[in-house]
């Protein structure tokens, strides 16, 4: 059954966490923890470049100034790590009551 959640995204550390961004239907907490995530991927991505924050082509020269030139995909997969290490988001219930 389709429930309402307020979903929280935001970035940790000094910039202050999650907070409300939107309010969805979802058929599951999952698919709404998923939807949070989204936001705070983007949230993340609009900072690259500002206070330290890495985008993919940054992680990519980090890599390679370390004495590694990984293929994309494993670039791919050490700016996920990136993102992991600064986002914050989940999902909440909304009571109708």
């Amino acid at each position: 059954m389709a429930r309402k959640y307020g979903i929280y995204a935001g970035m940790g550390g000094s910039f202050g966490g999650a907070t409300l961004v939107d309010t969805v239907v979802c058929d599951n907490e999952a698919q709404a923890n998923e939807i949070a995530r989204e936001y705070a991927v983007e949230i993340y991505q609009s900072y690259e470049g500002l206070y330290g924050i890495q985008s993919w082509y940054d992680v990519k020269e980090d890599l390679k100034d370390s004495g590694f030139d990984y293929e994309d995909d494993i670039v791919s997969e050490y700016y996920e790590e990136e993102i992991e290490g600064w986002i914050d988001y989940y999902a909440e219930p909304i009571d109708e009551d």
